[in-house]
């Protein structure tokens, strides 16, 4: 099944009022949010893996990313992949993670 391919991402385009946003998700999770349009392929090799075909990885972050710029939503319930080792992840996502209310304690622990 798509889902348990963990080693590539899906990646997808949405438009927002602060821009377009290029999303990333591996079968764990969220991996990235980039402000701006940047190709599959590109954003893959960035982020040292390859891209799937496999946009229902996307769909929780699509829903959740529209209610929240349509100011129907404050807080996200999304899984990440936080098991990717990249600065992005050690510097901005790990310490909001173990701050995030309702972020269960498993995974907010892990470093």
């Amino acid at each position: 099944m798509e889902d348990r391919d963990t080693t590539g991402i899906a990646v997808g385009h949405i438009g927002s009022p602060v821009g377009p946003l290029t999303l990333a998700a591996s079968g764990t999770g969220l991996r990235a949010v980039v402000f701006g349009t940047i190709d599959a392929e590109e954003l893959a090799a960035r982020l040292g893996t390859r891209t799937v075909d496999a946009p229902r990885r996307l769909e929780a972050t699509e829903a959740q990313l529209g209610e929240y710029f349509r100011g129907e939503r404050r807080d996200f319930h999304l899984d990440l992949d936080l098991d990717a080792d990249t600065e992005f992840l050690r510097r901005h996502a790990l310490p909001t993670a173990r701050t995030a209310p309702g972020l269960p304690a498993s995974r907010a622990s892990s470093e």
